[in-house]
């Protein structure tokens, strides 16, 4: 059995060096080979290449089902790690129709034969009432659990209990505690949530340096509220030297990574605006300044949000206020008509903006329309 194991372990490696060189119909073969010598962790990488080759034009159906019927026959044979996986399958609706109760029974098999991994998915199904009721002591004590096994994931999600009170008594000291552990082990997620401790100063002494530190590790792994975070940072100059271009560098990537909340759009907006107040500082002329790429995206994506969100409020709505500011320098009328509409919000601010507009147009008049309007 051991010798099995062992040609099945060597099959497995050699497979996986294939796929992680992109050479994926090169490594299946090994991993079926190992698979097929009973190698629980081989089927389940065996089922997951499958499942994700699964847009080519070979039919992998059977293969699949196969996988499933392998892993079945561990969790059914009291596996505890074959029971966790087959947990993962019904919860993903992997090769088998989803069905988060029949996830919820193995995870909680598994789980309680000390599985930390399903100790971690069934606390995660407790706290989203996932399969189960919610329940956020029940979550709680399976997230301890596994927690105390050192699992990252875990470690996050009792910190953020701690954090929100949700199953316990509401402790940023003791957030912060879990959030840190996680975030050694470099959970993005808790990276994240540890740098906001550090930044409002939750739990432990505030840190902007610290904070700034933390989201850009949690950034460099594609976490998008970090990199929307990092980018104020940047925009700010908090723990970290101001930096405008480098603000809408992680603004962008955070865009790329699926956060499109109005604020990226204001801030982007509101970012471009100052590099052009600083370009007018250094001597820009009236011209350039119209024509540049910075005042076109920052109009681009302040338009976009008003478009796209509800803005008609006065702490929204100051992206109004942005866009009269930036079309001051592309068309007079449009930017007194949103300085106007800001002020009818109430967005702090505004007025001010508004009354330098019109003392704009009153000196210029129709031959600031004019000039304004050729870059229109």
């Amino acid at each position: 059995m051991e010798q099995t194991n062992s040609k099945a372990e060597a099959l497995l490696e050699q497979g996986m060096d294939y796929i992680e060189n992109d050479a994926v119909d090169r490594g299946l073969p090994y991993l079926k080979q190992a698979a097929e010598l009973g190698l629980l962790e081989a089927q389940a990488m065996y089922l997951g290449t499958l499942l994700l080759s699964e847009d080519s034009d070979k039919d992998y159906t059977k293969e699949i089902k196969k996988c499933v019927e392998w892993i079945r026959a561990a969790a059914i044979n009291g596996n505890p790690e074959g029971q966790e996986m087959l947990g993962e399958i019904y919860s993903g609706g992997l090769g088998v129709p989803e069905n988060q109760e029949t996830a919820v029974k193995w995870y909680r098999k598994a789980a309680m034969q000390g599985n930390d991994g399903a100790q971690y998915y069934l606390g995660e199904c407790y706290y989203w009432g996932k399969g189960v009721a919610q329940n956020d002591a029940e979550a709680v004590k399976w997230f301890q659990k596994a927690a105390n096994q050192e699992h990252a994931g875990a470690q996050y999600y009792l910190g953020e209990c701690y954090y929100l009170g949700r199953g316990v008594a509401e402790n940023d000291a003791k957030a912060v505690k879990w959030f840190q552990k996680a975030a050694e082990q470099g959970n993005a997620d808790a990276q994240f949530q540890l740098g906001h401790c550090y930044l409002n100063g939750n739990g432990v002494l505030k840190d902007e340096r610290k904070a700034a530190a933390l989201y850009q590790e949690a950034a460099n792994q594609g976490h998008a509220k970090a990199q929307y975070w990092l980018g104020d940072c940047y925009q700010l100059g908090q723990g970290i030297e101001k930096d405008f271009r480098k603000s809408i560098e992680w603004y962008k990537k955070s865009m790329d990574n699926g956060y499109c909340e109005l604020d990226i759009y204001d801030s982007i907006s509101s970012v471009l605006l100052f590099i052009i107040w600083g370009m007018e500082k250094n001597g820009a002329s009236f011209q350039k300044i119209a024509r540049s790429k910075e005042l076109a995206e920052g109009i681009q994506y302040a338009e976009y949000a008003i478009n796209h969100f509800d803005c008609e409020n006065a702490e929204d709505g100051n992206i109004y206020d942005t866009l009269a500011e930036l079309y001051r320098y592309k068309n007079l009328d449009r930017a007194l008509d949103y300085a106007e509409h800001a002020v009818a919000l109430g967005v702090e601010g505004a007025d001010k903006t508004l009354q330098d507009l019109r003392s704009i147009n009153g000196t210029f008049g129709n031959i600031g329309r004019f000039l304004s309007g050729l870059f229109d």
